[in-house]
């Protein structure tokens, strides 16, 4: 069996909970996202909405398939 590795990145000073929480959900989802070789991902792009912030968690193209790399921000919501 392979070894897997995960990598997250978390920007914008956001709280490692959540953003450790947004990564979980996007995993527990399995991987959905495939690329031009057929190979399998988590999802290219989620976003969360949290307490008027929305979350977005996007997964960053690896070249090995059992590392997943993750990218987690968060924006205020803007009202129009």
């Amino acid at each position: 069996m392979a070894k897997e590795k995960i990598i997250i990145t978390i920007e914008d000073n956001m709280n490692p909970i959540k953003a450790l929480a947004a990564v979980q959900s996007v995993i527990a989802d399995g991987k959905v996202s495939e690329d031009t070789k057929g190979r399998k991902f988590y999802c290219w792009g989620t976003t969360f909405y949290d307490n008027g912030d929305k979350i977005v968690v996007s997964t960053n193209h690896t070249r090995n398939e059992h590392t997943a790399s993750f990218k987690v921000w968060k924006r205020k919501m803007v009202k129009q």
